[in-house]
């Protein structure tokens, strides 16, 4: 075989290249080190790794603040105490203000406060985390009963952005979601109160339960101005309201417990946190809760 050949050329410089490899490759070398050495390097990677577990077990655990609002005559306090107990089991920091409502029954008395109180009650949860040396998260929960569910839904409708779900037990009255009707009624010229258009896109994107007791029937107690539009009991108006957000788009669910009245009971109560609760969960595309199984209302 002949060097000057193609071939011959071609195994020459592979033989080369191995040789060259051999001699080039790293050799390992016997060194002595104390063992106090490996146990730093041991003690710094479980550091590493302890750091990285805080991190992770403090950036998921951003609490989720539950507004609890009292109704006529109530105060926070009182009414945030039966739901320590839910609080705790899904992790919820309850924010539960006491307030010194005015005359529900009169639409021009509600136009006037209720502005006031949403603004009050949003300024209060942006400056939550900073007074508090806490972190949560965006979206709040709401859980009113009666004065205080009337001010729960027209939060979430007012600032929808600032709200994951609502559960309004037994409000009195509410304002439809219709573009036809004037506010406290509608929500027409609602850029007037709050500073911005009602914006039903983002108002679909809240959850809303309203729940009602099904012996809530006393027409004498609620006001007549809201009759033709909602019904005439309580009951009758939380249909109308629930019926209206289920035909805007939203994710609304109606619960009317038999043998209730107008006051919380505890299944009630239960199954107002159960839905809160819930809706803290991922969501399907179409708004189902990713869940191991179904949540009971």
């Amino acid at each position: 075989m002949s060097l000057l050949s193609p071939w011959s050329l071609l195994w020459l410089i592979a033989g080369a290249t191995v040789v060259a490899i051999y001699f080039l490759k790293p050799r390992s070398r016997r060194v002595e080190v104390s063992s106090t050495w490996l146990w730093q390097g041991a003690l710094q990677e479980e550091s590493a790794r302890s750091l990285i577990q805080w991190l992770k077990r403090h950036l998921l655990l951003l609490l989720q603040v539950l507004v609890a609002l009292h109704g006529m005559g109530g105060n926070g306090e009182d009414f945030s105490r039966d739901l320590v107990e839910q609080a705790d089991h899904y992790g919820w920091l309850i924010a539960a203000p006491t307030i010194d409502y005015g005359d529900w029954t009169k639409p021009d008395v509600v136009a006037r406060e209720e502005p006031v109180l949403i603004r009050a009650l949003s300024d209060y949860l942006d400056q939550l985390p900073a007074s508090n040396g806490i972190q949560v998260r965006r979206q709040v929960l709401l859980l009113g009963h009666s004065r205080g569910a009337q001010l729960a839904h027209r939060f979430a409708e007012f600032r929808p952005e600032k709200v994951l779900a609502v559960a309004a037990l037994s409000a009195g009255t509410y304002t439809l979601p219709q573009g036809t009707l004037s506010f406290p009624f509608g929500v027409k010229d609602l850029a007037a109160y709050g500073g911005r258009a009602f914006d039903a896109s983002k108002v679909g994107g809240v959850q809303f339960w309203v729940g009602v007791g099904g012996l809530d029937t006393n027409a004498a107690e609620v006001p007549r101005q809201w009759d033709s539009y909602e019904g005439t009991t309580r009951v009758q108006r939380a249909q109308a309201f629930a019926s209206a957000m289920q035909q805007m788009g939203a994710s609304s669910v109606l619960r009317i417990f038999g043998e209730a009245g107008h006051g919380v009971t505890s299944e009630m109560r239960t199954a107002a946190c159960t839905f809160l609760g819930g809706a803290m969960l991922p969501r399907a595309p179409h708004g189902t809760p990713l869940a191991l199984a179904p949540i009971a209302y």
